[in-house]
C-alpha cells in the first residue's frame, strides 16, 4: 500500500498507474521525492503494534481505502479514528495522504504538520510527513518550500 501511495504522492498519479507500473512526468521536486528522498520505511505500518486493536483495524481499513483512492471512505475511516485518539500521529499522515489525493494540498499540508506535532521522537514519520509537504508544496506552486521541505525530510533521514 504505502510503496503504491508513495509512487502517487511523488509522481503524481493514481493507483491504476502504480499497479501497472507507469511512470508519469514529474516536476524536478517530484522526481527527487520519487527517486532518491523515500524513507526506508514510512513510519506508518510499523507502528501497528504500538496501537490498540481498534486503532490498528482502523488503519488497516483506512489503507485499503486510500489504495482504491476511496477518498470519502478513508476520511470517515479515519475521523473514526482521530475521534478515538486525536493524538494519533499516524491517522493524520493518512488524512494528509488523503487530502493529496483529493488535491486539496492546503488541507494536506495542515494535516502533515499536525501529524508531526504528535510524532515525538518517530524521525522517520516526520520525514514522510516533510515528503508530503514538499508534495502539497510544489502542487501549490511553491516550489522554494518545496525544496526546503524536501531538505527537511533528507536532514530527518540521515539522524
Amino acid at each position: 500500500v504505502w510503496t503504491c501511495i508513495r509512487e502517487v504522492l511523488s509522481a503524481g498519479l493514481m493507483s491504476s498507474e502504480c499497479s501497472t507500473g507507469q511512470r508519469g512526468k514529474g516536476d524536478r521536486v517530484q522526481k527527487q521525492t520519487a527517486t532518491t528522498e523515500q524513507p526506508a520505511s514510512t513510519g506508518i505500518s510499523r507502528s501497528d503494534e504500538r496501537m490498540s486493536p481498534a486503532m490498528a483495524d482502523l488503519s488497516r481499513r483506512a489503507d485499503a481505502a486510500i489504495e482504491q483512492q476511496q477518498w470519502p471512505v478513508a476520511t470517515g475511516i479515519l475521523e473514526r479514528a482521530l475521534r478515538i485518539n486525536p493524538k494519533q500521529a499516524e491517522a493524520w499522515t493518512r488524512m494528509a495522504v488523503v487530502n493529496l489525493g483529493q488535491q486539496n494540498p492546503q488541507q494536506a499540508l495542515q494535516m502533515a504538520k499536525k501529524s508531526n506535532r504528535y510524532a515525538r521522537g518517530d524521525d522517520a514519520l516526520k520525514a514522510y510527513n516533510w515528503l508530503l509537504m514538499s508534495r502539497a508544496y510544489e502542487s501549490l506552486g511553491k516550489t522554494a518550500q518545496a525544496e526546503q521541505a524536501l531538505a527537511t525530510s533528507r536532514s530527518l533521514q540521515v539522524r
